[in-house]
């Protein structure tokens, strides 16, 4: 099924990209609740570092390679939200 959804995209020209799925901000949608993680420094101290969100969409992502002149763009990813 990826292969023939990459070969769709392709035969039109369109570029795969792939966006961060960390993010150092959280999301701006109200309905929508991200995963936190933590990026520890020291294995052995897990709960201390640095504070990241898993992408609850690449589209952020994407508007950004767009507005940097991307033109015809597509990801296959995945996205990350926490259950309600």
């Amino acid at each position: 099924m990826l292969q023939q959804l990459r070969r769709f995209f392709d035969d039109r020209g369109f570029l795969e990209v792939e966006t961060p799925l960390l993010s150092a901000d959280t999301v701006v949608d109200r309905h929508l609740d991200p995963v936190p993680v933590t990026l520890a420094a020291d294995p052995r101290q897990p709960d201390q570092g640095a504070p990241y969100w898993l992408q609850t969409s690449p589209e952020l992502g994407m508007k950004r390679l767009l507005s940097a002149g991307a033109d015809a763009i597509y990801q296959v990813g995945r996205a990350f939200r926490l259950a309600a």
